[in-house]
């Protein structure tokens, strides 16, 4: 018996092998199970999030008016921007290109860290990088065989069976298969020689390198369609300039337009670095250099003004009614946010009360207080303001029929009574919103702070000063960038209050856009619009949190 069990004691202890066993199975079923719970959220994100995006941008590049029509590039956006347009674009493909070179500058950082040779990953990188290309391919060109059906049912009995053919065929279509093929040998043999790469290199950081590869030549290539596609589009803006016998300065206007943008970024770059020269003479060298660059950069941004001349006036108008907007409801409605928080922080009765009260405008249907505030705001000599003003002596006004502007800054005039109107508001919307969250804030400051500042003999302003403020900094940044997004993107109450006898001083960039789709049905030009805006948010965004995100205190 003994020597059986000794026998047994010395047989080797065999651990399971398989795909999903051990410390890789481990973590490859966490990963495969973190991805299943997330499918669902993914799905909906992108049916309704990014598929919208992308079906806005691809209707951008049309003259579609109901229907799709002819192809246009980027007509729309050089009709909305002029040249700016192909400025943006040249901008865009090449931070494609410099998203590519940092891409592969990481994996050159990681493979010296690591002593690995990863070079041959580049490979799959590049084949599946080219997959997600020919399926973008693909998805474009059974976009239109999709929407056709349409068309092709018509004078026809609409049944089930029909539209399935239909919807079939569109996916049989010779140019779609052949996209479809494609992606998919691409995919499969990005897939095989990952695999095959990673195990004759025993590269424990395999898919790191291949992810790192995929985006590099993905930007790479995106930059390269990018800059090609808008070089066909100026090309052809010429051979028609030549054809009608006209004369056109699109190549000089973007050249001298980029070169300024370069020399202003360097600009800034070394004005920032003359304060951390060692010396005086380095400082004063930098200084100079820096000013000589910006007022370069300043002669060749000249052309900039006669850019903004030949764009759509009504979208320009639209952004500056927007800006307006914008700058006079984000700043008062953080600062009255923030007073009636500091309030409501005290120990006053009631609290929970008037939390609630400030709270209501957040939470009333927009469309029902603007319809409320129309009516307030009635040009009538009865109406309730026109009868308060009466009370001072002060004539009646026209308010939300009012156009005339309050300052007049040449073409920059603004804002007319009308949007001072809707400007209050969303100051009125917004402040018991904002003092919330402040009270929030508040609520999350140590008392022990406050109590050692008074022991130093602090003052309550001291206090709020050193201590409040940078503390609320967070939130401050939080609701600024919120707050300049929401203007921006402000419809439901402009639409109740817009009046025509304003003369379009309350349209917003999102009213400028409802009138070219709604009104005039032109989705292919109002699709431009849309983009135009995203990409004012999204330089705003950066912008805000450029200059306010650095000075955020995290505690």
């Amino acid at each position: 018996m003994a020597s059986g069990a000794s026998a047994m004691d010395r047989q080797p202890t065999r651990h399971p092998t398989g795909l999903l066993s051990g410390k890789r199975g481990r973590i490859l079923k966490e990963n495969l199970t973190a991805y299943l719970f997330l499918s669902p959220a993914m799905s909906l994100i992108f049916v309704f999030g990014l598929f919208p995006v992308a079906f806005a941008l691809y209707v951008s590049m049309y003259k579609w008016k109901i229907k799709q029509s002819t192809f246009r590039g980027l007509s729309n956006y050089t009709k909305a921007l002029d040249n700016l347009a192909y400025v943006i674009a040249f901008l865009i493909a090449v931070g494609a290109i410099w998203l590519a070179v940092s891409y592969l500058r990481k994996v050159w950082k990681k493979a010296q860290e690591t002593n690995e040779t990863p070079w041959l990953l580049a490979i799959p990188g590049a084949l599946l990088a080219g997959s997600l290309y020919k399926w973008l391919v693909f998805a474009v060109l059974v976009l239109p065989e999709v929407l056709n059906i349409g068309e092709k049912v018509q004078r026809l009995e609409k049944t089930r069976k029909l539209y399935v053919q239909l919807f079939q065929e569109a996916f049989r279509v010779e140019t779609v298969m052949q996209a479809r093929q494609q992606a998919v040998w691409l995919l499969v043999g990005g897939v095989v020689l990952w695999i095959l790469i990673a195990r004759l290199l025993k590269n424990r950081h395999a898919t790191h390198y291949v992810s790192q590869f995929f985006m590099a030549t993905f930007f790479a290539l995106s930059g390269y369609l990018i800059g090609r596609f808008i070089v066909s589009n100026i090309q052809l803006e010429y051979a028609k300039a030549v054809e009608k016998n006209v004369e056109i300065n699109t190549w000089p206007q973007v050249v001298f337009i980029i070169a300024g943008l370069i020399l202003l970024y360097f600009g800034w770059r070394m004005w920032n670095s003359a304060a951390r020269q060692p010396g005086s003479a380095h400082m004063a060298l930098r200084l100079l250099a820096g000013i000589m660059l910006l007022a370069a950069a300043w002669m060749l941004i000249g052309e900039l003004p006669a850019v903004f001349a030949s764009g759509d006036k009504d979208m320009w108008r639209g952004l500056l009614v927007t800006t307006w907007y914008s700058m006079g409801t984000v700043p008062i409605q953080l600062a009255l946010g923030l007073a009636i928080a500091y309030l409501l922080y005290q120990e006053i009765r009631a609290k929970s009360f008037f939390r609630m009260v400030y709270f209501l405008p957040y939470i009333t249907p927009a469309v029902a207080s603007a319809a409320v505030f129309r009516i307030m705001f009635s040009n009538r000599p009865t109406g309730m303001m026109n009868n308060l003003l009466n009370v001072f002596g002060i004539k009646p006004l026209k308010w939300l029929l009012e156009p005339n502007s309050i300052f007049k800054i040449g073409s920059l005039a603004g804002p007319s009574l009308a949007l001072v109107v809707i400007i209050m508001f969303g100051i009125w919307t917004y402040s018991g919103y904002n003092a919330v969250i402040f009270l929030a804030g508040l609520g999350g400051i140590p008392r022990s702070l406050y109590e050692a500042a008074e022991i130093d003999g602090a003052s309550r302003w001291q206090s709020f000063r050193h201590i409040t403020l940078p503390l609320l900094s967070p939130i401050t940044y939080f609701l600024s960038l919120l707050g300049v997004i929401g203007t921006f993107k402000a419809f439901n109450h402009v639409f109740v209050l817009r009046n025509a006898g304003a003369l379009r001083t309350v349209d917003t960039m999102s009213m400028v856009i409802w009138d070219l789709i709604k009104a005039d049905s032109r989705y292919g030009y109002g699709s431009t619009m849309a983009f135009v805006l995203f990409g004012v948010v999204l330089a705003l965004t950066l912008v805000n949190n450029k200059l306010q995100g650095e000075k955020v205190f995290y505690g």
